[in-house]
């Protein structure tokens, strides 16, 4: 993998407990502030649908100076004009440079919205971080799931086709649940606390992937960091790109069949002990163990038409 390619970050501001989820304020465009309440307003509707919970209010932060973090929680984005320069960069002409900007706050936007509301909502701040961890604490399929849900539907039911398409070369869910994230080890690793990758954009940018770089500061602010990296084209395929249409999957199982009383219990567990080896076990009417709770997540599966 290449260098890192840190596009400029701008600054945004705190928000209260009775604002909105995400809020921008100083915003150049107004438009860009209209895709970032779009976006947020998205993920917010899709959190409340996995968890019936609320979500906690984060910032956006966009252009400039990202030295702004009186918020407890921030994620940094990108504005219009910068998604565009790295369209065109990638070699996208006319009509694919909008489509492009257009995808990144509509698709990517949201999921990564998702990560920083999956933080919120579980993390346990007597964790301390372990050594190796590819990102938080939390097990890595189920942030990456929850991550996956705050998506538009059509991508979602994408990644559902190929589990289905794949259901028989899936892993077992112990693989899954207890193994590490298939990039955990790629070359170039972050040098700060927590880092994410969340692959190529299929399709559209071939020569970069996103890395989600979470940074936690003694006093328990969270800055959440999206990057354009350069990489390697083109990408091989492997195993490694069915891990998101897998671990979606197994969570749209468990809340299709469980209801969100399931997906709670995960919730309680992994807020407890993100390490917990039996979050999965003898959840609210599913299979108790991992052996028969695989048999009928592969059964569902082949149910999804």
């Amino acid at each position: 993998m290449g260098p890192l390619i840190v596009l400029p970050l701008v600054a945004a501001i705190a928000v209260s407990a009775q604002a909105q989820p995400c809020r921008v304020v100083g915003a150049a465009d107004e438009g860009d502030v209209r895709f970032v309440t779009l976006a947020c307003e998205a993920a917010q509707a899709r959190f409340e649908q996995l968890f019936h919970a609320d979500t906690e209010p984060i910032v956006i932060v966009l252009s400039g100076d990202a030295a702004d973090l009186r918020a407890e929680w921030v994620l940094h984005w990108h504005t219009s004009d910068e998604l565009r320069r790295f369209a065109l960069r990638a070699g996208l002409i006319g009509s694919e440079v909008e489509s492009q900007v257009t995808e990144q706050w509509e698709e990517f936007l949201p999921h990564e919205i998702g990560h920083v509301f999956a933080w919120q909502y579980l993390e346990n701040r007597r964790v301390r971080r372990i050594a190796g961890e590819y990102a938080t604490p939390l097990p890595d399929w189920f942030e990456e799931a929850v991550a996956i849900w705050m998506e538009p539907e059509h991508l979602r039911n994408q990644r559902l086709v190929m589990a289905r398409i794949f259901w028989q070369s899936l892993p077992p869910i112990e693989d899954i649940v207890y193994g590490e994230h298939p990039r955990a080890h790629d070359p170039d690793p972050a040098t700060i606390t927590w880092a994410r990758e969340t692959g190529p954009c299929e399709g559209s940018c071939p020569d970069s992937a996103i890395r989600v770089t979470v940074k936690q500061f003694p006093d328990g602010r969270i800055a959440v960091d999206t990057q354009y990296i350069a990489a390697a084209y083109p990408w091989e395929v492997d195993g490694r790109d069915y891990y998101y249409p897998q671990v979606y999957s197994l969570l749209a199982y468990i809340h299709e069949v469980g209801g969100y009383e399931a997906v709670n219990t995960i919730a309680r567990r992994l807020r407890r002990n993100p390490r917990d080896p039996n979050h999965l076990l003898n959840l609210p009417n599913l299979p108790p163990d991992l052996d028969n709770l695989d048999r009928a997540w592969r059964a569902w599966l082949q149910t999804k038409r």
